[in-house]
């Protein structure tokens, strides 16, 4: 049986903490997150090998060295005249790659 407006309106406002309290969470781990790539961006690749080196399942490894880029991200220097050719270019190249 379907939910009364009035009723759904309850329920919403008896998880609003632990709405807020998820939003809160939510919050302070991206931050953390920011924090923690800004700290690892800057290492070398040199550094970070050896720092995941003493971690038997880091999670993610380099697959090739990052360079100089900053924050690692490597321009592609692609570009398309339209939306619909770079669209197209993705489902050729990228469709099923994961």
């Amino acid at each position: 049986m379907p939910l009364k407006p009035s009723e759904l309106l309850q329920i919403l406002n008896q998880k609003q903490v632990e709405f807020s309290r998820f939003h809160h969470k939510s919050a302070q781990t991206y931050q953390e997150y920011r924090r923690a790539l800004k700290r690892v961006s800057v290492q070398s690749d040199t550094e970070l090998t050896e720092i995941l080196s003493d971690h038997v399942h880091p999670g993610a490894r380099p697959l090739e060295p990052l360079g100089t880029y900053p924050n690692w991200v490597v321009p592609c220097k692609l570009s398309w005249p339209n939306r619909e050719l770079g669209l197209q270019w993705v489902r050729e190249h990228l469709t099923g790659v994961s």
